[in-house]
C-alpha cells in the first residue's frame, strides 16, 4: 500500500511541472531579436507586427511601417550596435531613405522593450 501511495506522488509530482518554470536566458539582442514580435507603443496603445531576419533585412508593419516620398514601406535593413545599446531600422525606397534608431532598454527572452520618442514592447509571436 506504500509503494502505490508513493508512486501516486512521483506520478502527481511528474505532471506538476510547467513550461513557465524553466527559466530562460536571453541572448544578445542581435540573436534575440530574430523571429516575428508584436510590438505595441506604451502611450497610444498603437500596434504593429514586425519581423528581423538573421541576414539583416526584415518588415514591419502599423507602427513598424514609415512612408517616403509619400511611399509606405516596411521594409528595412536592421542592425545592433552595442556599445550604445541600439537597434537600428535603416528603410530604402527608390528616391529616399530613412533610418531610425531605438534604444534597447531591455532584453528578455520573449519580451524586449526599447525606446525611439515613446516606449514600445515587443512581444514575442
Amino acid at each position: 500500500m506504500k509503494i502505490l501511495f508513493f508512486l501516486l506522488i512521483f506520478i502527481g509530482l511528474s505532471f506538476s511541472c510547467t513550461e513557465d518554470s524553466v527559466e530562460c536566458t536571453p541572448e544578445s539582442p542581435d540573436k534575440n531579436l530574430i523571429g516575428t514580435w508584436t510590438g505595441r507603443l506604451s502611450l497610444t496603445s498603437q500596434t504593429g507586427e514586425i519581423t528581423f531576419r538573421s541576414n539583416g533585412t526584415g518588415t514591419g508593419t502599423g507602427i513598424f511601417e514609415t512612408r517616403i516620398n509619400n511611399i509606405p514601406t516596411g521594409s528595412f535593413n536592421w542592425s545592433y550596435v552595442s556599445t550604445n545599446n541600439a537597434l537600428t531600422l535603416n528603410y530604402n525606397t527608390s528616391g529616399g531613405g530613412s533610418i531610425i534608431e531605438y534604444i534597447i532598454l531591455s532584453n528578455q527572452c520573449n519580451e524586449v522593450r526599447m525606446n525611439f520618442r515613446d516606449d514600445i514592447t515587443l512581444i514575442r509571436q
